[in-house]
C-alpha cells in the first residue's frame, strides 16, 4: 500500500541512477522526424509503391459446383418428370428435358439481372446507355429455336406447337 502511495505521489522505487541511465539510452523524442528508409542492396531497383486491390471473388455456379450425380438429383427434384433417372445432365442421347428447363432458367436470371442494370442507368440519367443496353440484351438474349427443344416442347405438348 505504501508503494502504491509513493507511486502516486511520482515517486518510484527505481533509483535515481538507473533511471537516469535508462533515459541516456533513450533516443529524443521528435514528432518532425522523418522516418528513416530502410537500406537498400546494390542492384537493387525501387519501385514507385502501388496499391493492391482484391478482384470481385467470383462464387461458382450450382452447375459448376456439382458433380454430374448431383446436378441430376437437382434437376429431377426441381423439374419433375422432366428428366429420367441415370440420364446425364450434361449430354445425352435421350433429350432431357429437366437441362433444357436448367438452361433457359439461367438465361432469363441473366437477363433479369442486366435488364435491372438498364433500369439504373436510366434513373441515373443516362438514357443512350440504357437504350443501348437494352438493345444488347434483346440481341443476345433472344430464344432461338432448335431441333432439339423444339422437339422436347412438341413432345411434352403432346405433338402439338
Amino acid at each position: 500500500m505504501l508503494g502504491s502511495v509513493a507511486f502516486a505521489q511520482g515517486r518510484s522505487k527505481t533509483s535515481e541512477h538507473i533511471s537516469a541511465a535508462i533515459r541516456a539510452g533513450i533516443p529524443a523524442y521528435s514528432p518532425t522526424a522523418a522516418p528513416v528508409a530502410p537500406p537498400v542492396a546494390p542492384g537493387t531497383i525501387e519501385m514507385d509503391p502501388f496499391v493492391v486491390e482484391e478482384d470481385e471473388v467470383k462464387t461458382p455456379t450450382e452447375k459448376e459446383s456439382q458433380t454430374k450425380d448431383a446436378l441430376a438429383r437437382t434437376l429431377r427434384k426441381r423439374y419433375p418428370g422432366a428428366s429420367l433417372k441415370g440420364q446425364d445432365p450434361v449430354q445425352s442421347v435421350l433429350p432431357n428435358y429437366a437441362a433444357t428447363m436448367y438452361r433457359d432458367d439461367e438465361r432469363l436470371a441473366k437477363l433479369t439481372r442486366l435488364q435491372d442494370i438498364a433500369t439504373g442507368l436510366r434513373a441515373k440519367g443516362d438514357p443512350a446507355a440504357a437504350q443501348a443496353l437494352k438493345r444488347e440484351l434483346q440481341r443476345s438474349f433472344i430464344r432461338r429455336p432448335d431441333a432439339l427443344t423444339e422437339g422436347m416442347d412438341r413432345s411434352v405438348n403432346a405433338w402439338r406447337n
